[in-house]
């Protein structure tokens, strides 16, 4: 009697875990896909380089032609600064190079 009852319980909780309520595993229809926000967000190109800020397009590549303007300019070292940089570079080239 007792292995009837529970070989019938069983056989009930198989059939309410297949036999589901139409439209149960839907999402909820407030529920915007993932796909459709990432198309909809602001279309952001990258990350500062100073900051590491979110940046849009615009300000993006007004951001790298400043960077980029700034790169071209002579520097403004003293001529015995720039000098001692160069020469402190190419002693790190030998020291690569050199196995001593």
């Amino acid at each position: 009697m007792l292995g009837r009852l529970l070989g019938h319980s069983l056989v009930l909780t198989c059939l309410s875990t297949v036999i589901a309520l139409p439209g149960a595993a839907l999402p909820d229809p407030a529920d915007i896909p993932e796909e459709v926000l990432r198309h909809q967000e602001q279309s952001l190109i990258g990350r500062s380089p100073v900051d590491n800020t979110e940046l849009e397009q615009e300000a993006y590549e007004a951001l790298m032609t400043e960077l980029a303007a700034a790169q071209t300019r002579p520097s403004q070292l003293a001529p015995e600064l720039q000098q001692t940089i160069l020469l402190l570079q190419m002693l790190k080239l030998v020291r690569n190079v050199s196995p001593f």
